[in-house]
């Protein structure tokens, strides 16, 4: 009790741990958020396809046993060269694709319908990025650290616009009974 307070030393933190949990927990969030839109409950299984980037497929990989856990999939498939189910939600992250199987589950028009304001979302970050990005005082004056986020964000929106684009030509196609892929 009479012992002086203990000297912590700094603790390093582990950038990549902290990038692979980070991007485990994105995953996660997303497929759940995908099961709420759709109204499909967590006791229901359905087919869960994730399509990483080539460098996140291993990270993907070491932790299928927490996302089969907490996404409860009916089959769980990772990999970069999947291809994706004719029926299906979609999420776009940076560095993975998300696709629920809804074959069965789910109205396609309404999956149009979340596409659509994904999209509208989407388009409006990517305006006001592009706005802020040519605000030549707002370049001038912000660190250029923030600039370079800013930009990153921008490349980030701009990617995932491009494959909900090519998610919402899909649905059309689907919808309108030409089929898939």
């Amino acid at each position: 009790m009479r012992a002086a307070w203990p000297d912590v030393a700094e603790i390093a933190i582990d950038n990549d741990a902290f990038s692979a949990m980070s991007l485990v927990m994105e995953v996660i969030r997303a497929v759940r958020a995908l099961r709420q839109e759709q109204n499909i409950p967590l006791g229901k299984k359905a087919a869960l396809i994730l399509r990483p980037s080539a460098s996140r497929q291993d990270v993907l990989q070491v932790a299928a046993p927490y996302i089969e856990r907490l996404c409860n999939p009916s089959k769980l498939v990772i990999d970069a060269n999947a291809a994706p189910p004719a029926e299906r939600a979609t999420s776009v992250l940076t560095d993975v694709e998300i696709w629920l199987s809804l074959e069965g589950l789910v109205d396609i028009e309404a999956e149009r319908q979340r596409l659509d304001e994904e999209l509208r979302h989407l388009d409006f970050e990517v305006e006001r990025l592009v706005g802020r990005l040519a605000n030549d005082a707002f370049v001038a004056r912000a660190p250029e650290a923030v600039v370079d986020k800013e930009r990153e964000k921008l490349r980030g929106y701009e990617a995932r616009r491009a494959k909900v684009r090519n998610e919402l030509k899909r649905v059309a196609t689907v919808s309108s009974g030409q089929g898939a892929e």
